[in-house]
C-alpha cells in the first residue's frame, strides 16, 4: 500500500509520465506435470523493458497458486510461487493465474498444473505393467532386481496386477533375494520355472596314468535366475566351483569343469558321484574310476562275489533249503571258475578237497592235498594250516604219529579267538566238548563276544537250542542274535518264542533288538503272550511312538489288562477323531483321565463326533468337556480337535471376554505339504501391513485366513520363500459365520474379525447397521494399511452420507479423525459437516485438502457462515474460499461485502466486483478507493470509472483520492486515443459537478 500511497502524492503534485516502459516477464505461462503427492515450486522474473526500477504487489486467482511474497520491488524482479496439490489425485488439473500489479502496468501469468500417476522408467523405457517389468528381467536382470527391491515397484501392481501385491509384500521380505524375484514371476504366471537337466547321468574312466580334466554340461530350460549348489562325493572327484549362478551360464549352457585326481584313486574302483542342486532339482551325476584295467577292476569284484555265493550255498544246504547233489553241483562249479580266474589261492584248492571229501571221493581229495604234503604249496595262516590239518586226518593222509591235531587247533584258535571256523574244527576234535551243549553254546559265545559275526556260528547255536530249549535262560545279546537269525531264515520254533517273550518280562529297560523279535516272531505265531509281552517291553522305554499303536490297539482288542495301556492307546493313536474309539477306552477315561491336553481333545472331539451313536458317553463327558474347551481357550490352543470342542460348546458367545478368545481362533485352517524342507508357512493380506509367520511342523501348520484374497507363501530353513511351486492342501476347521455375527454384536475388537466383516475387496465391502461398528474399528485400526483403511472410511463416508440425518452421526463425528477421512473423499466430508454446521471444521479441511467437487451451494452457505464467525475479519484463507465461491458465480450479501472490505484483483476484477456490490445496494466506499487507487498505480482505467469516481466523490470520499484521480486521467486527453480521452474527460467534468466546487488543485494544470 505505500506505493499507492506514494503513487497519490506524486499525481496531487502534477508529477505524471504518459510514456513508461513496457512490463516484460521471463515466460508467458506455465504449463505444469506434477507427479501425484508432490507439490511444484517455482519461480520467474519480471522487469522494465528499459531496466528501470519496478515495484508493485503480486497475487494468485486460485487457492493452489500460492506465491512467497505479495510485495515485489527492483530493477528486476524474482517472483517465487508454488502449487500445493494436497487432496488432488491423478488426472485432476489446477488452473489459473499469477496477477503482477506494477507501478508500469498489470500482467497475468496463466498456470496450469496437471496431476499425474508417477512413472517407472528404466533404462528400457517406461515400466507400467509387471508384462513390462517381465521383459526387463529378461534382458537385464540386474536392473530387474534393483527395481523389485525398490519402493517404486508397488506402482506397477494396479488395475488386473493388483491381485499380486499379497504376493509381492510376501516376496519383498527382507532378505530379499534373486530366488525371491523369480519365485514372484512364476507364481505372477509372467514365467515357467527354470528345470535343470544334464547331458549325461553317468561316467566310467579306467587305466588312468594321469589326473583327467572332463566338462559336465548343464542345461536350463528357460530365462531367469538359477542357483546351484554342487556337491562332491568321492574325495577323487574335484569340481571347478561349488556355487553355480546364472551369470554363469552361457545363454542356456554352463560347462562345469571337474577332475579325476589319479592320486587319490588307489587300487580298485571308486565310485563317486557330482550332486547339482537347486531349489526345485537335484541332479546326480555318477563317476566310475579306477586306474587299472576296466576288465580286471571287474574281475576282482566278481571274484569275490562267486566266493559269497560258495557260502551262501553252504549254508543253504545246512538250513535244508538245498538238496546235497544241487549244492554240489553248483559249488563245484563255482570253484572251478575261481580256479581258471587264479590257480594260486590256496583256500579254493581246500574247499575243493572238501567238495571231494564230502562226495567220497578220496583219492581225489589225496591227489589235490599232495602238493601241500610235499611242500610244494606254502601254508601261510593260521585258518589254511587248521583246514589242511583237519581235512588230512580226514582223508588218512597224516601219519599215525601225528594224526593228534588238537594242541595246534587250539593254539591257531586261541590266536584268532574271532573264527568261527577254527572254533568249529577245534569242537569237532576235542572230546571235551562231546555231550556237552551248554560248554559249547559258551565258547560259542565267546566267539561272538571277540567279534565273530559269522551265520554258521548262529547257525551252530540255533541247533544246540532247538535240541534243548532250557538252554536259553537269558536274552543275552548273542541269544538275541541266534533267535533273530532263526526268525530272518524262518526255522525259529514257537516254543523259543515263547520263551523269549517270557524272558522278556526280566528286562529292566526297552531293547529294540528284543522288540523286533518279538513283534516279529508275533507274526507267524500270534499267541496272547507274545503280545502281552511286547506290551510290557513297549512300556520300558519311548511307550508312545506312533508305530506303537498297532500292539496297544491288538491289546485292547484282545482285552489285554496293563496299566496304562488305554493312555497309551489313545496317545499313540493318529488320523482323525472322525474315527469311534473302542467301547472300553471310552468308559475308562469317564474316571480316569490323566491324557495330555491335545489327546484329552482328541479324546473328546471322537466322543463329539460320535454322540448319536454313543449318547450315554457324551452325556457323561460333557461337564468335563466344556470345562476344557474354555480353560483350552484360554490358552489360544488350536487343532482340528480343539475346533470341534469350539464349535460344538463355544460357538456362540455370551460376553465380550468369550468374544474375544474365540475370535483369535475363529478363521484357524489346517495346512499341509508334502514338502519338508518347509520350516514356516507365511500369510500376507493386502489389507495388513505385517505378515504373519506360522511354524510347519511335520508338514503341518495352523494358519489363520481372514479372506479369499489372502496369499500362502513357503519357507524354508534357509529363509528362501515359495508360493506356487510348492503343493498344498487346505482345510477349514470351523464355521466362522455365525459366531463371527455373535462376535460383532459383543463389539470383539479384533483385526481377523474387522478384516473378515469389512472384506478385502473394496467392490465387496458393504456398510449396514449390523456391521457398521466394525467398519468404524477397522478405520482406526494401526495393524492394517494406510490404503485399506482410505477404502474403509471411503465406504463409511458414503453410509455417513445417506444416513446424514440421523442422530448417530453427531456423536461419530466428534469421535472421527475428519482430517484423515477427508484426505478420503473430502467432498463427502465436507458436505456432512456443512450440512449438521460444523462450519468451522469444515473449512479447516476445505483450506488444506482444496474445494474442488464440493458443491458450489454449500461451499456459500460455508462462506458466509464463517464470515460472520469471524466478524468480517481479514483471513487469507477465507478470502481464498470466498473468492472461489464467487468466481463460481455464487454469492450473496455477507460474501460481497467481504469482498468489497478485502479483496484484491486486477482492475477489470475489482470493477467487476464493484458492479455486484452495487447490485446489492451496499456500500461500496472502501471498494471504490482500492478501484481508483489500484488504477492509478498501475496506469489502467477502470471500466464504468465515471461512475465509481461519482460514487465516491458522492460518499465524501478523500480529497486527496479525487484530485490525483482526476489530474491522472486528464493528461491521458492528449495521451491516448479518442476512446480513452472521452472516458477521461467524461470523468473529470463529472466529478466538478457532482463535488459541487472547483478543486484548484486539479483545474489550474488542466
Amino acid at each position: 500500500m505505500e506505493g499507492l500511497k506514494k503513487r497519490v502524492v506524486e499525481l496531487v503534485h502534477g508529477s505524471f509520465t504518459c510514456e513508461v516502459p513496457r512490463l516484460i516477464a521471463s515466460v508467458s505461462e506455465f504449463q505444469l506435470a506434477i507427479p501425484e503427492g508432490n507439490k511444484y515450486r517455482g519461480s520467474f522474473s519480471i522487469g522494465a523493458e528499459d531496466g528501470s526500477k519496478i515495484k508493485g504487489l503480486v497475487t494468485s486467482d486460485s487457492h493452489r497458486i500460492l506465491t512467497a511474497n505479495d510485495k515485489f520491488a527492483g530493477n528486476t524482479c524474482n517472483i517465487i510461487f508454488g502449487v500445493d496439490t494436497e487432496g488432488l489425485r491423478a488426472g485432476d488439473a489446477v488452473e489459473g493465474c499469477i496477477l503482477i500489479s506494477s507501478n508500469l502496468s498489470e500482467l497475468q501469468i496463466p498456470v496450469r498444473a496437471v496431476i499425474q500417476e508417477e512413472q517407472v522408467t528404466s533404462s528400457e523405457g517406461g515400466i507400467q505393467t509387471l508384462e513390462d517389468f517381465t521383459k526387463l528381467c529378461m534382458r537385464n536382470l540386474r536392473e530387474g532386481f534393483r527395481l523389485f527391491t525398490s519402493e517404486r515397484f508397488v506402482k506397477i501392481l494396479n488395475g488386473k496386477n493388483r491381485a499380486f501385491l499379497a504376493l509381492y509384500k510376501g516376496m519383498s521380505h527382507n532378505p530379499v533375494t534373486y530366488q525371491h524375484m523369480e519365485e514372484f514371476l512364476v507364481s505372477a504366471g509372467k514365467k515357467e520355472a527354470v528345470t535343470l537337466s544334464l547331458d549325461k547321468q553317468q561316467k566310467a574312466v579306467y587305466r588312468l596314468d594321469v589326473s583327467q580334466k572332463d566338462t559336465l554340461y548343464i542345461y536350463k530350460n528357460t530365462w531367469g535366475y538359477v542357483r546351484m549348489e554342487i556337491e562332491v562325493s568321492g574325495d577323487f572327484l574335484q569340481v571347478e566351483k561349488k556355487v553355480v549362478t546364472s551369470d554363469d551360464f552361457i545363454g542356456r549352457i554352463y560347462g562345469l569343469e571337474y577332475v579325476v585326481d589319479r592320486e587319490k584313486l588307489g587300487e580298485g574302483k571308486k565310485f563317486g558321484r557330482i550332486r547339482v542342486r537347486n531349489v526345485y532339482q537335484v541332479l546326480d551325476f555318477e563317476v566310475e574310476a579306477s586306474a587299472e584295467e576296466g576288465m580286471h577292476a571287474l574281475s576282482n569284484t566278481v571274484r569275490k562275489r562267486k566266493i559269497m555265493w560258495l557260502f551262501r550255498d553252504y549254508l543253504g544246504l545246512q538250513l535244508k533249503r538245498m538238496d546235497y547233489r544241487t549244492w554240489y553241483e553248483r559249488s563245484s562249479q563255482l570253484v572251478q571258475e575261481l580256479k581258471e580266474e587264479d590257480r594260486n589261492d590256496l583256500m579254493v584248492l581246500l574247499y575243493e578237497v572238501f567238495l571231494a571229501y564230502t562226495n567220497d571221493e578220496n583219492a581225489r581229495a589225496l591227489e589235490l592235498l599232495w602238493p601241500v604234503k610235499e611242500g610244494k604249496i606254502k601254508l601261510n595262516g593260521n585258518l589254511e594250516k587248521a583246514v589242511y590239518l583237519s581235512l588230512a586226518k580226514a582223508v588218512n593222509l597224516l601219519p599215525v604219529e601225528r594224526r593228534e591235531i588238537t594242541p595246534f587247533l587250539r593254539r591257531y584258535y586261541q590266536q584268532e579267538p574271532d573264527s568261527y571256523l577254527l572254533l568249529e574244527l577245534l569242537l569237532r576234535e576235542e572230546l571235551s566238548y562231546e555231550n556237552m551243549p551248554s560248554k559249547v553254546l559258551y565258547e560259542l559265545e565267546r566267539c561272538h563276544e571277540t567279534g565273530c559275526a559269522s551265520p554258521f556260528l548262529y547257525l551252530r547255536a540255533w541247533q544246540l537250542l532247538e535240541e534243548q530249549e532250557s538252554l536259553l535262560r537269558k536274552l543275552s545279546p548273542f541269544m538275541l542274535q541266534v533267535l533273530n537269525f532263526a526268525l530272518k531264515y524262518g526255522i525259529l520254533t514257537e516254543g523259543l518264542l515263547l520263551r523269549a517273550a517270557f524272558l522278556s518280562g526280566h528286562q529292566k529297560e526297552f531293547s529294540n533288538t528284543v522288540y523286533r523279535l518279538l513283534s516279529q516272531g508275533y507274526e507267524k505265531f500270534p499267541h496272547r503272550e507274545i503280545l502281552e509281552a511286547i506290551c510290557k517291553l513297549l512300556m520300558k522305554g519311548n511307550p508312545v511312538k506312533k508305530e506303537y499303536f498297532r500292539w496297544y490297539s491288538l491289546a485292547v482288542e484282545h482285552e489285554i489288562r496293563i496299566t496304562r495301556l488305554y493312555e497309551y492307546y489313545i496317545e499313540t493313536l493318529e488320523g482323525s477323531s472322525s474315527q469311534e474309539l473302542p467301547q472300553p477306552v471310552r468308559m475308562y477315561f469317564v474316571y480316569n483321565n490323566t491324557l495330555g491336553e491335545r489327546k484329552k481333545a482328541f479324546l473328546y472331539a471322537s466322543v463329539i463326533r460320535h454322540k448319536e451313536q454313543d449318547r450315554t458317553s457324551y452325556l457323561n463327558y460333557g461337564k468335563a468337556m466344556t470345562k476344557f474347551a474354555m480353560d483350552s481357550l484360554k490358552k489360544g490352543r488350536m487343532n482340528e480337535d480343539y475346533a470341534v470342542l469350539y464349535q460344538e460348546f463355544l460357538s456362540r458367545p455370551e460376553s465380550y471376554e468369550a468374544g474375544q478368545l474365540l475370535a483369535g481362533i475363529l478363521f484357524t485352517c489346517k495346512l499341509t505339504c508334502e514338502n519338508r524342507n518347509i520350516r514356516s508357512v507365511v500369510v500376507c493380506h493386502n489389507a495388513l501391513k505385517k505378515e504373519q509367520v506360522y511354524p510347519c511342523i511335520d508338514g503341518v501348520a495352523y494358519i489363520s485366513l481372514y479372506s479369499e484374497d489372502a496369499c500362502i507363501l513357503f519357507e524354508d530353513e534357509k529363509r528362501r520363500r515359495f508360493a506356487t511351486t510348492v503343493a498344498y492342501t487346505l482345510e477349514k476347521l470351523m464355521e466362522e459365520k455365525e459366531s463371527a455375527r455373535c462376535c460383532m454384536e459383543l463389539g470383539v475388537a479384533d483385526t481377523g474379525l474387522e478384516l473378515y466383516c469389512c472384506r478385502e475387496r473394496a467392490w465387496q465391502m458393504e456398510v449396514n447397521s449390523r456391521t457398521l461398528e466394525c467398519y468404524r474399528k477397522a478405520a482406526d485400526n494401526q495393524d492394517f494399511t494406510d490404503s485399506y483403511r482410505c477404502q474403509v472410511r471411503k465406504r463409511l463416508l458414503d453410509y455417513y452420507v445417506q444416513h446424514r440425518e440421523e442422530k448417530f452421526l453427531s456423536e461419530y463425528l466428534v469421535q472421527m479423525d475428519l482430517r484423515e477421512y477427508a484426505r478420503v473423499d473430502k467432498v463427502s466430508m465436507a458436505v456432512i459437516l456443512i450440512e449438521r454446521g460444523m462450519y468451522e471444521e469444515a473449512f479447516s479441511l476445505a483450506a488444506e485438502f482444496g474445494y474442488e467437487g464440493i458443491p458450489v451451494q454449500l461451499l456459500l452457505k460455508l462462506a458466509s457462515r464463517m464470515i460472520l464467525k469471524k466478524d468480517f475479519e481479514e483471513d487469507e484463507e477465507l478470502l481464498c474460499l470466498t473468492g472461489y465461491v464467487y468466481q463460481a458465480g455464487k454469492y450473496d450479501e455477507i460474501m460481497l461485502s467481504y469482498l468489497r472490505d478485502h479483496y484484491m484483483g486486477t482492475v477489470s476484477e475489482l470493477c467487476r466486483l464493484w458492479g455486484k456490490v452495487r447490485g446489492f445496494q451496499l456500500d461500496t466506499y472502501p471498494l471504490n478507493e482500492r478501484i481508483l487507487l489500484l488504477s492509478m498505480f498501475v496506469r489502467a482505467f477502470p471500466d464504468r470509472g465515471d461512475e465509481i469516481l461519482e460514487c465516491y466523490v458522492l460518499q465524501q470520499g478523500r480529497e486527496s483520492v479525487i484530485v490525483a484521480f482526476l489530474t491522472y486521467c486528464l493528461p491521458v486527453i492528449s495521451c491516448r486515443s479518442r476512446k480513452y480521452r472521452k472516458g477521461s474527460l467524461l470523468i473529470w467534468r463529472r466529478s466538478m459537478t457532482v463535488s459541487g466546487r472547483w478543486i484548484r488543485s486539479a483545474s489550474w494544470r488542466c
